[in-house]
C-alpha cells in the first residue's frame, strides 16, 4: 500500500486515501474520505483513485491463481482423438472482462510443439488451445473449465513413445497481461514399451 504521509497536498491525499480505501475493499469508506473535498476535487480523485486502484502494482493486487490442471486421455470430441484439459483456477480483478486460459505445447526438453497445418496454433506457430471467459464476480473460481486438444495437433509420431508437456497460463484479452502463474503438466503420447 502506498505511504500516505507522501503526499504534498490535500487533493493528493485525498486521492492516496481513496486509492488506499478502494484496493483494500473499502468502497462505504471511500465514499466518506470524498465527503470532505469540494465536488469538483472529488470528480477528478474518484477517476484518479479508480485508475490507480486498477493499474496498482501486482503486488498491491489479488492474484488469480491456477489451481490445479487434470487431462482427460482418448476423449472424442467431432470424431477426433484427444485430451480434454480441466483448469481449476481463480481470476480477480477481472470482473465483465474478456480473458482466455491459454495452453501451450511443449516437447519434454522445453523446446515448443511446431504446428504444421494452421489448426490449434498461435499465431507464430506454436501448438495450443485456448478457452475464453468472462468473470461475473471480482474474484471468481471456476472449477472446471475446459479445452480440448486433439492428439492429431501435437505434430508427434504416434508409433514411437513421446514425452511433452502442456503450460497454461490466465490471460487478459482486455489489458493484455498475463494474470496468473504458469501451470505444467506432462504426458505421454504414442506407443508405450
Amino acid at each position: 500500500m502506498r505511504d500516505l504521509t507522501m503526499c504534498q497536498t490535500p487533493k493528493l491525499m485525498t486521492a492516496a486515501l481513496v486509492t488506499a480505501l478502494l484496493v483494500s475493499g473499502c468502497g462505504r469508506a471511500a465514499s466518506k474520505a470524498l465527503g470532505a473535498v469540494s465536488a469538483a476535487i472529488a470528480t477528478e480523485v474518484v477517476a484518479e483513485a479508480a485508475v490507480q486502484a486498477l493499474t496498482a502494482p501486482a503486488h498491491e493486487q489479488q492474484a488469480s491463481v491456477i489451481r490445479g490442471v487434470r487431462l482427460e486421455h482418448n476423449v472424442f470430441v467431432n470424431g477426433e482423438k484427444g485430451m480434454r484439459i480441466h483448469v481449476d483456477f481463480t481470476v480477480a480483478g477481472h470482473l465483465g472482462m474478456d480473458c482466455k486460459a491459454l495452453v501451450y505445447g511443449y516437447h519434454k526438453n522445453g523446446l515448443r510443439l511446431e504446428d504444421q497445418d494452421g489448426w490449434y496454433t498461435t499465431m507464430d506457430g506454436h501448438v495450443a488451445t485456448h478457452a475464453d471467459f468472462r468473470p461475473g464476480y471480482a474474484t471468481a473460481l471456476y472449477e472446471d473449465l475446459q479445452m480440448f486438444l486433439p492428439y492429431s495437433q501435437l505434430h508427434l509420431d504416434p508409433t514411437l513413445r513421446n514425452s511433452a508437456k502442456l503450460q497454461v497460463q490466465l490471460y487478459s484479452t482486455a489489458s493484455g497481461a498475463i494474470l496468473s502463474n504458469t501451470y505444467e503438466v506432462s504426458f505421454d503420447f504414442g506407443k508405450v514399451d
